[in-house]
């Protein structure tokens, strides 16, 4: 698959210590820094671990559902009507509070959620190619798909992504044949989520 052959890439990216996409999570009087559990550097689907995308089992729909604490968001609108082919959840002896979900679409879709309990302060986590963008009257960050050239190694390409936090999830779409609009489409026709965690970004 496309979406994961971006490895070498990122790999070199962190020997160069380049930090891009950076979440901090803000709260009352809070700085704590909340990274995701699975994310590339320029807003990608994490490294492949073997076959997998994220640590975890290739299973149903249901049975990721089964071992998440809240309702995974499926989107009504895939602008291709393709089916879901690949679900992956994390590892059932995993604090449940830690579980993730990665979905595959056939359409080119890729969509990773996580649990999340600070919302991240994407305003300043903004540095190119990412831009701010709303889903439903709420922040987050996007961009369109593009290449990087990265010293001794080449180019770099990678996918279009928006990704934002809602009721505690974290929630990011990535694809090589979407562009960014079309993702904020999709995003905006999941459900609002109701998430294991209520609080909200402070001032």
């Amino acid at each position: 698959m496309k979406a994961r052959l971006w490895l070498l890439g990122v790999l070199a990216l962190l020997l160069l210590g380049v930090g891009v996409l950076r979440l901090v999570g803000i709260g009352s009087g809070s700085s704590e820094v909340e990274t995701p559990p699975s994310e590339g550097l320029l807003g990608e689907p994490a490294p492949p671990f073997g076959d997998s995308p994220i640590v975890g089992d290739r299973v149903t729909l249901a049975e990721a559902q089964a071992r998440l604490s809240w309702s995974i968001p499926l989107p009504s609108e895939t602008l291709g009507e393709s089916e879901l082919v690949e679900a992956w959840v994390s590892p059932a002896d995993w604090d449940v509070r830690d579980r993730q979900v990665y979905l595959i679409y056939g359409s080119g879709i890729e969509i990773s959620i996580w649990g999340q309990s600070l919302a991240p302060d994407y305003a300043a986590a903004l540095e190119p190619p990412f831009r701010l963008v709303n889903v439903r009257g709420t922040l987050g960050l996007g961009k369109e798909a593009g290449v990087q050239q990265i010293e001794g190694h080449g180019e770099h390409e990678y996918p279009a992504s928006v990704t934002w936090w809602e009721r505690g999830l974290v929630v990011n779409l990535y694809s090589f044949s979407y562009s960014l609009a079309e993702l904020i489409a999709v995003a905006e026709s999941m459900p609002r989520i109701e998430g294991p965690n209520q609080t909200s970004a402070a001032g």
